[in-house]
């Protein structure tokens, strides 16, 4: 059963080759020219993906199949069986396939090989790999796991599956990313809020210090650079991309020559985010042995670490410019949290933590501002002067959305092992009964069981003149992870058994809802205009989706027309100034 729908040899060929093919045929080329070669493939797959570029997709994929599939596979197989297909719905190359493929590369071809990859059999035989290793993109074992057991288990194991696929295939928004990151670093980290917040919680702690005492680089110097880079991989035609594979080489020395940016501040850049091909295969090695629950075709680890690998002759590639927009943000914490002795690593997440809070809490004030009277931000009980919830988002109606804002990240051998089990753990400890519901119920439970030793009150909800019946706890996430389907499900069970121990009887607890950052953003300007209501959402999706195994994202777009269809031009602006600035280190 072949869920991801994707050709594979299987398809084609009526029979499954071993991975061990893919090596044999991988020893024959010389180890830069194929990793260059896949790498090409990559970029281009990951392009258009981010430009969402539906056509685009189809005539890349058209290009591909012409250049690396023969006659026999493409005319006599491929055609026969699917007809007038369209590839971007059942392709041949997919960024899962070439990851997989430039793992291989990395780790089996070989360094002094042939170079005839170019064209004509050397093509061919590395557009055959993409058909084998497609058949091994899922285990058979996988494939079990999704078909047999309760219907519980079969959708942890979906899930588990699902994620890291749907996770390459719907890469960040990287004019988004963009924005969000400039907003983050440079406002939000400068707002007295935060340098207030800093002072009281983290005395001593600079995180823009300890960014720069980690890489010698200031966070807005490094932004730059990778929006510079990622300008570099966009400018180009794809075409001309695709018949060229020395355009996707960025020289260490030459590429930055003419520009504003010190040689020194691109070398310390390109420390963070480059490693060579050589380092890479010791890199990988070790990984497998550190952590052998990583599932190797989601083990993309070391290129999500570096998304540039030097070649050869001070030239680099860019293995996945969606691994590179995650630079902006989960690459900076991983930065500096990295470079910390482990006693000040909690230090750095609680800082990325209220960074996060702060930034959400923006975006919240603009839906609602301060003359509507419908937020409380960061209310704080009477009596003990402790916050009591991030955000509070108030309805005439007698119903109130609490909020909680966590912007952590799941550790990537946990999301990436398949095991339902450790999967579930991390995420009830980071995001569930031990920390972002459990401050949902608590806040709850103080506020609504008058029994509880410390009931209190919230000032702004008692001068509000209506009377509570209805609370809907809400947690708004940074996670990627948490954006697609199954995720809300699975903490669920948690939720409701934090609920069934609950004493506030005087009022209704909806069910918890997980909404992710991007979800967020894409409704904002929606919300803003009164397309429709916060309220109406959550209440709808409790309806349609009792079990709330859709993602938000999911089913906003299956029942709000309007959603994420407005133009931003405060965002867009902000964009294209962001870009003026890139631009003028080159020009």
């Amino acid at each position: 059963m072949n869920h991801f729908v994707y050709i594979r040899y299987s398809d084609l060929f009526d029979e499954r080759l071993p991975l061990s093919s893919i090596q044999v045929i991988l020893k024959r080329f010389k180890r830069s020219q194929a990793f260059l070669r896949m790498a090409q493939i990559n970029v281009l797959l990951s392009r258009e993906m981010l430009m969402r570029d539906k056509e685009g997709m189809q005539k890349l994929q058209g290009s591909l199949l012409a250049t690396f599939l023969d006659d026999e596979t493409f005319e006599r197989r491929l055609k026969a069986r699917y007809g007038p297909a369209k590839m971007d719905e059942c392709p041949v190359f997919t960024r899962q396939a070439a990851l997989a493929l430039l793992r291989k590369c990395t780790l089996h071809s070989n360094v002094d090989g042939l170079t005839d990859n170019d064209e004509g059999s050397g093509a061919y035989e590395l557009g055959k790999c993409f058909l084998i290793v497609n058949d091994h993109l899922v285990s058979q074992a996988q494939e079990r796991a999704i078909s047999e057991g309760t219907r519980a288990k079969t959708r942890k194991q979906l899930a588990l599956q699902l994620a890291p696929t749907m996770e390459l295939y719907n890469p960040p928004n990287p004019e988004r990313a963009v924005v969000r990151a400039e907003t983050i670093f440079r406002d939000v980290l400068r707002s007295p809020q935060i340098r207030a917040k800093f002072r009281e919680k983290l005395p001593g702690f600079n995180l823009a210090t300890e960014f720069r005492k980690a890489t010698g680089l200031s966070l807005q110097r490094y932004r730059d650079l990778v929006f510079l880079t990622l300008l570099l991989y966009s400018i180009e035609d794809r075409e001309r991309m695709l018949a060229n594979p020395s355009l996707f080489l960025l020289n260490r020395t030459s590429s930055f020559r003419n520009s504003k940016i010190s040689e020194r501040a691109v070398e310390r850049y390109l420390k963070v985010v480059s490693v060579g091909l050589g380092e890479l295969q010791t890199l990988f090695r070790k990984q497998m042995r550190e952590f052998p629950s990583v599932k190797p075709q989601y083990n993309f680890m070391s290129f999500r670490k570096y998304p540039l690998v030097e070649l050869e002759d001070n030239n680099l590639v860019c293995v996945d410019p969606s691994f590179l927009v995650e630079k902006l943000g989960a690459g900076v914490y991983h930065t500096i949290r990295d470079s910390m002795p482990a006693k000040y690593k909690e230090r750095a997440s609680s800082a990325f933590g209220y960074l996060f809070e702060e930034y959400v809490d923006r975006l919240m004030r603009e839906i609602y501002p301060e003359t509507s009277g419908r937020l409380i931000s960061f209310p704080q009980f009477e009596r003990s002067r402790n916050e009591a919830f991030d955000g509070v988002v108030i309805f005439p109606d007698g119903h109130i959305i609490v909020l909680e804002y966590k912007g952590g990240f799941l550790k990537l051998e946990t999301k990436y092992s398949g095991r339902v089990r450790l999967f579930e753990e991390e995420l009830n400890s980071r995001f569930g009964a031990k920390r972002g519901l459990q401050q949902l119920m608590n806040g709850i439970e103080r506020l609504f069981n008058k029994n509880h030793p410390n009931n209190d009150r919230i000032t702004e909800l008692q001068n509000m003149g209506t009377r509570i019946t209805k609370v809907t706890p809400v947690l708004i996430t940074q996670e990627p992870f948490l954006r697609f389907d199954f995720m809300n499900w699975i903490l669920r069970p948690s939720f409701i058994k934090l609920k069934e121990k609950s004493k506030a009887r005087i009022v209704e607890i909806a069910p918890f809802q997980m909404l992710d950052i991007d979800t967020l953003e894409k409704m904002k300007l929606n919300l803003i205009h009164g397309d429709f209501t916060l309220e109406q959402c959550l209440n709808r999706r409790a309806i349609d989706d009792p079990d709330l195994v859709s993602s938000f994202d999911g089913f906003m777009r299956l029942n709000f027309p309007e959603y994420g269809r407005r133009t931003d031009d405060q965002h867009d602006d902000r964009y294209q100034k962001i870009f003026d600035r890139v631009r003028a280190l080159v020009t």
